[in-house]
């Protein structure tokens, strides 16, 4: 019997290229890679992230920084966690270090976005009263032909604290950065060099706006109130000035022509409000919206809230504010797409432009009919009425309901496994 026919056992070994296979494949674009480090650091009891881009933006070539105050990390939690791939760490750990928030991150790999974003990744950070410590990744390390993953090496040093320390350059960073309140002496800085791709305006206008959905909006509430414990800033070379700044959804867009608002509960029983800007009308009602009395809904109770917007010129002009017709037109195509937020924080891809979980958009009707926004920006005809409650056939946003919410009721437990959502 030859060596290559005996019984035996191995283990799998994973290439080092698996590394950018992940980063590319399980972070879908560079704006969402971002959002993933904006969300480590929410779950580090952040209460200020900066985004900021430096030149020349181009491939190759540039930077991006993500500053943070939140807890920091020491060795331990650097060593056995932070490099540990896919951990389940924050699957026990359900709450941030001062327990105060729920964890949004579960999978562990939110440290690949560095791979979809840049050449090389270092990493700065120090918790209160500590040693601080530094980590450069280069992934192309990871690119080495026939190298496997346990072969490749990183390496940290620990010393003084030069970045989070009194009067650091961290300092300096908020400071340039325009904000004026945060926590100091711990925290973390990514810095992305040798940039993935090509940087434009029309990216940064993309990113302010996933940045801007990533907390739940609040009716009656500014955006810029909704969350005073986690601010987002985006600081951007002087020829982008005008989209630097803190992040926050337009304040018009809390104004819509017609608005239904309510929970779904366990049971799939609806309390609903319904507001509709002119002819003035509020009231509120309960529906039945789930008919199966042999079992209970999959999703669990959540939230909800559909705004719809007319897309003719006089109608938009009523709500739009100080913006112009055709930048309001803007503004509502860029806030596309049905979101899910869990625990006040948006679920991604759910809502990004073309994801359209929910089937609404093949939902079509005769051509000739009033356009019409879902509060999600995507424009679509006025469909016949499929709500069976109160005012039928008045048309706002009564006869988008019930097809999302009884097709959430079945498509997110698959998706997300989120305990709560809410729209």
């Amino acid at each position: 019997m030859t060596s290559d026919q005996l019984s035996g056992s191995g283990a799998l070994r994973p290439r080092a290229r698996l590394i950018r296979t992940l980063g590319t494949e399980l972070i879908s674009s560079e704006k969402v890679a971002l959002t993933e480090l904006v969300k480590n650091s929410y779950d580090a009891d952040a209460t200020v992230v900066i985004v900021r881009f430096k030149g020349p933006l181009l491939c190759g070539q540039g930077s991006i920084q993500v500053w943070d105050d939140g807890s920091g990390m020491d060795v331990t939690t650097l060593r056995d966690s932070w490099l540990d791939i896919a951990t389940d760490f924050k699957r026990h750990r359900t709450r941030s270090p001062s327990g105060a928030r729920r964890v949004l991150g579960e999978k562990g790999i939110g440290r690949l976005a560095g791979a979809r974003l840049a050449d090389e990744m270092l990493v700065t950070t120090r918790k209160a009263d500590a040693d601080e410590i530094q980590l450069l990744i280069d992934w192309h390390a990871f690119d080495r032909p026939g190298a496997y993953l346990d072969e490749i090496e990183v390496a940290w040093d620990v010393g003084q604290a030069n970045v989070f320390g009194q009067r650091s350059s961290a300092a300096q960073a908020f400071k340039e950065a325009g904000v004026e309140r945060w926590q100091d002496g711990h925290g973390t800085l990514i810095e992305l060099t040798g940039l993935s791709r090509n940087w434009d305006s029309s990216d940064f206008q993309e990113l302010r706006t996933v940045l801007s959905r990533l907390v739940r909006p609040r009716p009656g509430i500014k955006p810029t109130e909704i969350m005073e414990d986690f601010r987002v800033v985006l600081d951007l070379p002087a020829e982008y000035e005008s989209m630097s700044g803190e992040v926050a959804p337009p304040e018009e867009l809390s104004t819509s022509h017609y608005r239904l608002m309510g929970s779904v509960d366990s049971l799939g029983t609806a309390h609903l409000s319904y507001t509709q800007l002119e002819p003035r009308i509020e009231e509120t009602f309960i529906e039945r919206l789930w008919k199966n009395s042999s079992r209970k809904p999959e999703s669990g109770s959540f939230d909800f809230d559909i705004q719809v917007f007319d897309r003719d010129r006089d109608s938009l002009q009523q709500v739009a504010g100080k913006h112009a017709y055709a930048d309001f037109r803007q503004i509502l195509d860029q806030a596309s797409g049905v979101s899910i937020y869990r625990d006040g924080f948006r679920v991604l891809p759910f809502g990004e432009a073309g994801d359209d979980w929910l089937a609404l958009d093949r939902r079509r009707v005769s051509p000739g009919r009033r356009r019409q926004d879902r509060g999600d920006g995507h424009r679509r005809e006025r469909a016949a009425p499929a709500w069976d409650g109160p005012q039928a056939g008045r048309g706002g946003a009564q006869p988008y309901a019930r097809p999302v919410l009884s097709r959430v009721a079945t498509a997110v437990p698959a998706s997300t496994g989120a305990e709560r959502l809410e729209r």
